[in-house]
């Protein structure tokens, strides 16, 4: 029997709900969901529902799964009101045609109320997943929903409804225990997928030091204080290099403030980079830098560590579940996030990629596992580990 079995030996019928997903298998929309679709349909029927992206209305395979997306509304409530109708009346038919073992939403507001919504009526039981900031609580940053926002009320109603809640980190759950049952809870990080991020020689990044950073150029990401904490950790190590990758609309201000600080010959803006190109950036920089307010998960550090990059940075995501306390900082703290990056330069880079074997779920594979226990939990199907 295949590890991809229930006990019954028929393989798990997925429904993954995700803000977006991929328009063909060379397009990585969210990476870690398309590892996880694509390692999930070798052995079992996946069916992904794309809610936002492409904005397009559609049905095609990626990976082995079949892929459904709704397109765009046309912005107002009205709108807005019919595509979620839409989509939960598509996820209804679809079971009706080739019924789910379970829902699995990505993110909990939006794709777990959806989930939920849907579910509950026709016996589905629903995993609802914390990604990414959805708790989060953060004053004065642009793009974080107040909490009577309607993205927060979806989330209140998925956390309260769904069979089985698991969080990406600890920090994740931002205090917020207590919205789940401890007996519907569980911590569970996406997998890397270590056939691509492992070390090996790369041509070296420029400066000296030479930090990275990966993430999209919008507020929450903090890299006004990493503009700043470069700034001072430049007094000591002059040669120091900064190269940013992503994308968004904080960059013309970044620049200006780079320029404004005297640190233009400093930043290096790389725009957008494709997946496949990033282990080479991670094994070409001496150190991975991140300066967010809040992270999910920060699957980009745990990419850099298994390429055999150190990180330092915000106490953020699992960064305090991996790190020493010296390569960490405050969230905000400019003079600690530089005395952190500092330290962190001057430690010995170690094993990094052994957190990849370590039996704490960063590698895709033993993530893989996880998940599929967890499906089988939420389904209340035994396992073929379990001797069915």
């Amino acid at each position: 029997m295949t590890e991809g079995a229930g006990g019954d030996g028929r393989a798990r019928r997925i429904g993954i709900l995700v803000p977006g997903f991929s328009a063909s298998e060379d397009d990585w929309c969210l990476p870690f969901a398309l590892d996880l679709v694509r390692e999930l349909a070798v052995l079992d029927d996946v069916r992904v529902f794309a809610l936002r992206h492409p904005p397009l209305r559609d049905r095609y395979r990626v990976h082995g799964a079949e892929v459904i997306t709704f397109g765009d509304d046309d912005g107002t409530p009205w709108g807005r009101f019919r595509r979620l109708r839409r989509i939960v009346r598509t996820i209804r038919q679809e079971h009706a045609a080739r019924p789910f073992d379970l829902l699995h939403a990505i993110w909990a507001h939006e794709p777990g109320a959806l989930a939920v919504l849907a579910g509950r009526p026709i016996g589905v039981p629903t995993v609802v997943t914390i990604a990414g900031s959805e708790l989060a609580r953060l004053p004065g940053i642009a793009g974080v929903p107040g909490p009577w926002s309607p993205s927060r009320l979806q989330l209140r109603y998925s956390l309260a409804r769904a069979t089985v809640v698991t969080a990406v980190s600890e920090f994740a759950l931002w205090k917020d225990r207590e919205r789940v049952s401890p007996g519907r809870l569980e911590i569970v990080p996406f997998g890397t997928d270590t056939r691509l991020f492992f070390p090996a020689p790369a041509e070296r990044l420029e400066g000296s030091p030479s930090l990275l950073n990966v993430a999209s150029l919008v507020p929450v990401k903090g890299h006004d204080v990493l503009l700043e904490a470069l700034a001072r950790l430049r007094r000591v190590h002059p040669g120091a290099v900064l190269h940013l990758v992503g994308e968004g609309a904080c960059r013309d201000p970044l620049e200006e403030r780079a320029a404004r600080a005297d640190l233009a010959g400093s930043v290096r803006f790389h725009g957008q980079v494709r997946h496949e190109r990033l282990p080479d950036l991670y094994r070409g920089a001496d150190l991975f830098v991140l300066s967010s307010h809040s992270e999910g998960q920060c699957l980009a550090a745990v990419e850099s560590i298994a390429c055999g990059t150190p990180v330092a940075g915000t106490a953020v995501g699992v960064l305090p579940d991996i790190l020493a306390s010296t390569h960490l900082a405050p969230v905000g703290d400019v003079e600690a996030l530089a005395r952190a990056l500092d330290s962190a330069l001057a430690a010995p880079r170690g094993a990094w990629a052994d957190l990849l074997r370590s039996g704490r779920g960063f590698s895709l594979e033993e993530s893989l596992a996880r998940w599929r226990r967890i499906y089988d939990r939420a389904s209340g199907r035994r396992a073929a580990s379990d001797g069915a």
